[in-house]
């Protein structure tokens, strides 16, 4: 479609276009932005034969440069820049160039003198926002075509390209049998095919031109060395291919080594100019609206571009390096020792030998001074310490002036050195540092966040290294108020929280964070007891409560470190000493899984039974939180085990509510609970037994408890407060196994919950057919409805359950019932949007003209928020044997 059209009248006026005749008459600028492929320059194009047809003069540029000079107040233009600020696989210094030219194009568009359409790929345009917002003219000229509004339906696309295609013989069938599968590139793709019989044995390759990588190039090479060649003028053309080698075949010798020697023939000049032409022409190649030749236009998308660079890459890697763009590199450029250790595919990227490495240092200088420090600290072959040698080598040949330049560099609101540290790369931070500290007049200064990292990273040598360059670790870091002893202690690596107090003092071990904590609490967190212990030898005080009232010796005891319980409770903090929710040391050990730790502090006078604000015990947290061994401990030492917390559960109801990962642990609470003679079926302020919770998180592997309870005679009709048995919660999560055990001890398949809800309404809702299955050989009722005359059906339908639906209609289920609104399972299907559902409940003769009480169709129930809504319109205007 980006093929220029010869007959201008036969361009399709969508609503894009009119939207973007509108925009441009408003603002005088409109960018134009969508995917590849979604039609921008079609558009352009369309919009500019309109506006030439009422006398404006349209001018096309590949590059903004030459629009600054061509700028002419004093005529009639509209001026056309196609992917004008680049594109994801290249530099994209034409962001720049705009920003530059904002000022002089506001004031001649403001004054009526000049029209500007710009086109732009969706991602390069979201990485240029800023640009955009600072520059309002351009930002109220933006026009999204991928919005639902102004994207072409199959009708348009169908007259599009029939239209464009029309009397050009570019109508191989295979490639347009669904139009609204039609791919951009396609008249490049069609030109190619009719005008060479030979390309027509790779019809694989031609069915989806734009997925092309390197293995569909590869096949391509199999076959025939014309296509090739035809991708390497393209790329030696600067974009530009002349429509004569279009229609000239070359000659196949099938030599590999031979495919380069080829396209130098046709150009008929010698392969050094060859290379040094290529070398020139790469930078070129912006996937932009390019020169006519011939009265034809020739568009090179990025995914060829993309695809020719991993083919001629590992030939000429130099001049890939040079130009392509810093994300390409990143994604794409590798050295050997990287491929090898990240296992990636070597198809998908360019290896560079060892002689090549130098190149890439020169690059990454270069990219990192031009503010993609991202790219290069993101690429896996920094990690290679034959290329991270080169690179140092590379950055030690920088001169004083270079390297201020080199060393300053900012991506975004981070320094070069911030990355550096932040990301690990040890060896070369240490390189720079030492380089900083002797280069003669230069400041700068390190943020103390990057110092935080460094200590979280646990690297002592680096810490050593920035402290030595004269950071201040007594400097706090917002919003959390930490100090470098906060984090040396968090770290929990004595030697690191040594170096930080020798360069700090004493005097800051006792300051606090945001939230009241001192470097001894987060010392306790990591159960560091050595850091306790060269804390309190310093003067931190043990007993100090941070603002929830929590003590070291609290977040010692969460930790499990008897250790350092032992140091706090020597230096004189109470075991029995309560937070702001009163929980002790033992309700804190009891969440832990150090059974050492709980002996320690029975054995020193903490009561198994004491309560916290919400009335639990230990015991309470330890079944909680699996800690069979701690429970059991407990239940030794006199913990009660039908002690209730301010809600009425027991600690068996903690057991079963599955708030834990530990399901093995929850089953062995569950036994020693069990085994003491606990009140299996008592309930809590909720009315929900043990059963309940049981059945409520099955899904979460809870059937193991379920079968014990059951076992031990828990009831299986019990009903709570919100009227749920078992069975209905067990539906709810879906699991077959409990729904199944529960039936076969005895629940009521037919029981009514909230609503008058059932478990088959609930396990269609799931999605659990086999549950279904159970459920109705049971005799559940497919046509029971709830409160509001739902069906099973219904719910399966609004949950996008189509077998589920299926088995329902096969079981006498109605696909046109309706409930107590008129609603029928297809008004829920289109409702919640979903496709599939509808298409099925068409299969099944679903009538789309039912209306509801409120006198709508299910039509009218799509949301305009659904991706999907095209296609379901599409569905309910079909009838079942065409679906």
């Amino acid at each position: 479609m980006e093929h220029k059209n010869q007959n201008i009248d036969l361009f399709v006026k969508t609503r894009a276009f009119e939207k973007t005749m509108e925009r441009l008459l408003m603002n005088g600028i409109v960018i134009i932005i969508g995917n590849a492929g979604d039609g921008k320059t079609t558009l352009a194009v369309n919009v500019l034969n309109s506006l030439q047809k009422k006398g404006y003069t349209p001018l096309v540029f590949s590059d903004p440069n030459f629009l600054e000079q061509a700028i002419d107040p004093s005529r009639q233009i509209v001026y056309f820049v196609d992917d004008a600020f680049g594109t994801p696989t290249l530099n994209k210094r034409f962001i720049e160039i705009w920003s530059r030219l904002y000022d002089k194009i506001d004031s001649i568009v403001s004054k009526q003198k000049m029209s500007l359409i710009l086109t732009s790929r969706k991602m390069v345009a979201q990485q240029a926002k800023n640009m955009l917002r600072s520059c309002e003219r351009y930002f109220n000229s933006l026009l999204d075509i991928t919005d639902e509004s102004l994207c072409m339906n199959n009708v348009e696309k169908r007259m599009l390209v029939a239209r464009h295609c029309q009397g050009h013989g570019l109508f191989p069938m295979q490639l347009v049998k669904d139009m609204s599968g039609y791919t951009p590139g396609f008249p490049l793709i069609c030109k190619l095919y009719a005008k060479n019989h030979r390309l027509r044995n790779n019809a694989n390759f031609f069915e989806n031109p734009l997925s092309v990588l390197q293995k569909d190039i590869s096949e391509l090479l199999d076959y025939d060395i014309h296509s090739f060649c035809i991708m390497v003028l393209i790329v030696l053309h600067d974009g530009r291919l002349p429509v004569e080698y279009l229609d000239d075949d070359f000659e196949d010798d099938g030599m590999d080594e031979e495919k380069l020697d080829t396209v130098i023939k046709a150009f008929d000049m010698n392969k050094r100019k060859a290379l040094h032409q290529m070398e020139k022409s790469v930078e070129a190649i912006l996937g932009v609206y390019v020169e006519e030749v011939d009265d034809v236009y020739v568009f090179l998308h990025d995914s060829f571009f993309d695809a020719v660079c991993l083919v001629f890459g590992q030939k000429h890697p130099k001049e890939i390096l040079r130009l392509a763009s810093a994300h390409f590199i990143e994604q794409r450029v590798r050295t050997k020792n990287s491929v090898l250790s990240e296992n990636s595919d070597e198809l998908d990227v360019i290896v560079l030998k060892k002689s090549h490495l130098k190149c890439l240092s020169k690059r990454w200088i270069s990219d990192i001074q031009s503010g993609n420090i991202r790219n290069v600290m993101n690429n896996p072959s920094i990690q290679d310490d034959v290329m991270l040698s080169k690179f140092i080598e590379s950055i030690e040949h920088l001169s004083a002036v270079e390297f201020e330049s080199f060393i300053e560099s900012m991506d975004g609101q981070r320094s070069l050195v911030e990355f550096i540290l932040d990301d690990g790369h040890t060896k070369l931070a240490m390189h720079l540092l030492h380089k900083i500290k002797d280069t003669n007049n230069l400041f700068f200064e390190i943020p103390i966040k990057s110092l935080h990292s460094v200590i979280n990273r646990r690297d002592a040598t680096l810490v050593k290294l920035l402290l030595d360059f004269g950071m201040d670790t007594s400097s706090i870091t917002r919003p959390y108020k930490l100090n470098g002893v906060h984090c040396a202690a968090r770290s929990g690596d004595v030697e690191i929280l040594r170096l930080v107090m020798e360069k700090t003092g004493n005097g800051v071990v006792n300051r606090i964070d945001n939230s009241g904590m001192q470097p001894i609490h987060y010392a306790c967190q990591s159960s560091s007891d050595s850091c306790v212990e060269l804390l309190l030898k310093n003067g931190s005080i043990a007993d100090n409560a941070d603002y929830a009232g929590k003590q070291p010796i609290h977040y010692a005891s969460y930790a499990g470190s008897i250790k350092c319980v032992d140091l706090l409770n020597k230096a004189g903090a109470c075991l029995n000493e309560k937070d702001w929710m009163e929980r002790t040391s033992l309700h804190f050990a009891a969440m832990s899984d150090n059974v050492d730790l709980v002996c320690f502090l029975l054995e020193h006078s903490c009561d198994p039974n004491a309560k916290d604000s919400d009335s639990c015990a230990p015991l309470f947290y330890a079944c909680k939180n699996g800690r069979w061994r701690t429970v059991k401990t407990l239940i030794q030492n006199g913990a009660d085990i039908n002690i209730c917390d301010k809600y009425n559960r027991l600690p068996i109801h903690a057991t079963t509510e599955g708030c834990h990962s530990d399901h093995e642990g929850a089953y062995s609470c569950l036994k020693l609970l069990l085994d003491v003679k606990t009140d299996i079926n008592a309930v809590d302020d909720q009315g929900k037994s043990a059963l309940h919770y049981a059945c409520a998180w099955s899904y979460d592997h809870r059937f193991d408890s379920v079968q014990m309870l059951v076992a031990s005679e828990a009831d299986v009709n019990i009903t709570d407060g919100f009227k749920m048995t078992p069975l209905l919660y067990a539906c709810n999560s879906g699991s077959f196994q409990c729904a199944s055990l529960l039936l076969h001890y005895g629940a009521n398949p037919n029981c009514v919950g909230k609503r008058q809800t059932k478990p088959i309404h609930l396990a269609c809702a799931d999605g659990n057919i086999e549950i279904v299955k159970l459920l109705i050989s049971k005799s559940a009722d497919v046509k029971s409805t709830n409160a509001d005359g739902r069906q099973p059906i219904h719910f399966a339908s609004q949950y996008g359950n189509n077998d589920v639906i299926c088995f329902l209609v096969w079981n006498g289920a109605s696909v046109n019932v309706q409930d107590s609104t008129g609603k029928t399972p297809l008004h829920y299907a289109c409702k919640w949007g979903r496709r599939k559902s509808v298409k099925c409940l068409m299969k099944l003769d679903s009538n789309p003209h039912v209306k509801d009480n409120d006198g709508l169709y299910p039509q009218d129930l799509i949301p305009q928020w659904a991706e999907s809504s095209k296609f379901i319109r599409q569905c309910l205007s079909s009838t079942s044997s065409s679906l």
